[in-house]
C-alpha cells in the first residue's frame, strides 16, 4: 500500500472517530481537548519515528498515523468551540480553552517524541 492511500485511509478513520466522539459527548469542549492532546502525542511519536527509524516518515504506517491524527483532532475545532461559546463574560472561557489546548498539546507532543526517541518510560522498571 502506498503512503498516499494509507494517509487517506487513516484520515477517513480519524474523521469517523472525531464525528462519533464529539456528537455523542455531553461536554464537547473536553472531548476536543482530549482529542487534541492525544493527537499531539501521536504527532510526537511519528516525529520520533521519522528522526530515528529507517524509512522514517516515508512509510505507510507513519502516513496512516498522521492522517488519523489530523482528522481525529483538527485544531480547527477550537475555532468552532470558541464561536459556539457566546455571551457576556465568555472571553475568559474561550481564552482558557484555547490556551489549554495549545499548551497541553505541545507538552503531549514533546512527551510523545521523547518516549519513542529516548526510551522514556512512565513506569518503574522491574529488575
Amino acid at each position: 500500500m502506498s503512503s498516499a492511500v494509507a494517509f487517506v485511509v487513516g484520515g477517513t478513520l480519524g474523521t469517523v472517530v472525531h464525528y462519533v466522539a464529539t456528537s455523542m459527548s455531553r461536554a464537547p469542549q473536553r472531548m476536543v481537548l482530549a482529542a487534541n492532546v492525544a493527537a499531539s502525542a501521536l504527532y510526537g511519536v511519528v516525529a520520533a519515528m521519522g528522526a530515528h527509524y529507517a524509512g522514517g516518515w516515508n512509510t505507510p504506517w507513519a502516513a496512516a498515523l498522521l492522517g488519523f491524527a489530523g482528522a481525529a483532532a483538527p485544531f480547527t475545532a477550537l475555532g468552532l468551540q470558541a464561536s459556539a461559546t457566546t455571551g457576556p463574560g465568555r472571553v475568559r472561557t474561550i481564552v482558557l480553552g484555547i490556551g489549554a489546548n495549545v499548551l497541553a498539546g505541545a507538552a503531549a507532543a514533546v512527551l510523545g517524541y521523547l518516549s519513542l526517541r529516548f526510551g522514556v518510560t512512565l513506569y518503574r522498571k522491574l529488575r
